[in-house]
């Protein structure tokens, strides 16, 4: 027997379609189903390396751990990831083949459906329900022929479809009718409901609408969602567009991050928010730098068209060391830290000067799995190289352990540099180095959080899980899914 399987459509991109996945894991999973979130091709900064080594997108990690479930490369067979000029790296189940243009990469996606095929086959002999994510919009009439996220992936799964609307947005039924419109017939018939998503307001109001969408498209509302403020991981850089840069005044230890184009694994910071004396925001523009007491230099796809950026923040930034200021870079940007930087054999270009020697971007990426010791105080985990650092001076590396260096330590933490993953989520380290803070700001020092990062992820997905099941038609969403698994 199959696996039951329902795909998550959207209108837009950022309509939803992650979060409503993933709060459908959730549901099943606490059901005691064995459920596997699945997104044939995702294109996002965000990434995520598994304990194997695999690279894949954070949300499909997120709906992973929904899922209660170890991320699995074949949850994202497909990763596409910008790097600047028109060019994204490729990578397939988990491993870098490619960087391509766009034109490129949609000749050559169609080789990829029997790869589509294939895994979604086994996947559906290991499983009880799959929750099937689209990209974007379906109704991207000219991407049609060779589409493998929409519905052509509903098509290779015969999958009933669920549309996700952004009322948020504005126009929700302009968005819900011209989507359907613009099918054919064939994929029209796939839509069996519709979630109007991220409500504000008197539901009352918007019931003759409901009514009148129903009736022009023979399609049902299966749900209003009301938005909902959730901490929970991002892909998409859109969610960038609504962060703080202001310090939160109640908060002890004021965190800047640096905004840089193309910012890579900016989620890794959101696990700052179980320390509840930190304060963290992002830096648009020179001025609204301040006087914070860590700056944090994120990684990014796209060293070249940022190192200018970064290099009108020089004068600053030494000024700020001067007087306290911590400062660390992770991943690509630990590179602007050096004096140069070598992105090619006859591109070099200058750093920060922070720390002597050159940084070189490598050609290709090397994951290494470092074991941290038992009582955490040794960092450990997944560290993504794509810099190697030659430096010179009195530094020491960030991290340590039996044969394996890496990163650089300056100073006693006041100019460090990472490749590591997921650094805050280490109780033990994030809060001896905030103490360490605290201490120079005469402040008395306090314990680890009580929650651990995956704990409060875990409270996030149950509060998602059950706003889904307040607002949504679970009856009909599961008859849905008994007939594709008769199908």
């Amino acid at each position: 027997m199959k696996a039951k399987r329902l795909m998550i459509q959207g209108t837009s991109s950022d309509a939803g379609k992650s979060l409503i996945v993933a709060g459908l894991c959730r549901v099943f999973a606490d059901r005691g189903q064995k459920v596997f979130p699945f997104k044939s091709q995702n294109m996002a900064l965000n990434s995520y390396i598994t304990a194997s080594g695999d690279e894949m997108s954070r949300a499909q990690v997120v709906q992973a751990e929904a899922s209660r479930r170890l991320p699995d490369p074949r949850m994202n067979p497909i990763l596409l990831k910008p790097v600047g000029e028109a060019q994204s790296h490729v990578v397939i189940k988990g491993q870098f083949v490619a960087s391509t243009t766009a034109a490129e990469y949609y000749d050559y996606k169609i080789k990829l459906k029997p790869v589509i095929h294939d895994i979604f086959q086994e996947i559906s002999q290991e499983n009880e329900v799959i929750l099937i994510e689209g990209a974007g919009s379906p109704a991207e009439i000219n991407l049609n022929d060779h589409d493998i996220v929409n519905m052509g992936m509903a098509r290779i799964a015969d999958a009933p479809v669920l549309l996700v609307a952004d009322i948020d947005r504005g126009g929700v039924f302009a968005q819900i009718y011209g989507t359907i419109a613009l099918m054919n017939e064939e994929d029209r018939a796939r839509i069996k409901g519709v979630i109007i998503n991220k409500f504000r307001g008197d539901i009352s109001l918007l019931q003759s609408g409901i009514e009148m969408i129903e009736n022009l498209t023979h399609v049902p509302i299966v749900g209003v969602v009301p938005y909902i403020d959730l901490a929970i991981d991002s892909e998409d850089s859109i969610a960038l567009e609504s962060v703080s840069t202001q310090m939160d005044p109640q908060k002890a230890i004021d965190v800047a991050i640096l905004m840089l184009d193309k910012m890579s694994n900016f989620s890794d910071f959101q696990s700052l928010t179980v320390y509840e004396d930190v304060s963290v925001r992002y830096v648009k523009h020179i001025q609204q730098l301040k006087n914070p007491d860590v700056l944090i230099i994120p990684g990014t796809e796209d060293i070249h068209s940022n190192y200018q950026k970064i290099l009108a923040y020089k004068e600053t930034i030494n000024l700020l060391l001067a007087q306290g200021t911590r400062v660390i870079a992770f991943n690509t940007g630990v590179c602007f830290l050096s004096e140069t930087v070598q992105l090619s054999h006859d591109r070099v270009i200058p750093g920060l000067g922070l720390v002597s020697g050159q940084a070189t971007l490598l050609e290709t990426v090397e994951i290494t799995q470092v074991d941290p010791d038992d009582n955490q105080q040794a960092l450990g985990g997944s560290i993504t190289q794509r810099v190697q650092l030659d430096h010179d001076g009195d530094g020491e590396p960030f991290i340590q352990a039996d044969d394996y260096q890496e990163g650089l330590n300056y100073h006693n933490h006041l100019i460090m540099g990472t490749q590591l993953n997921g650094l805050f989520q280490n109780l033990s380290w994030s809060r001896h180095y905030f103490n360490q803070i605290r201490r120079t700001k005469g402040l008395e020092e306090m314990e680890q959080p009580k929650l651990s990062y995956m704990e409060f992820k875990n409270r996030e997905y149950d509060k998602l899980a059950n706003h889904l099941l307040e607002h949504l038609d679970m009856k009909v969403i599961e008859e849905m899914m008994e007939c594709s698994e008769e199908g």
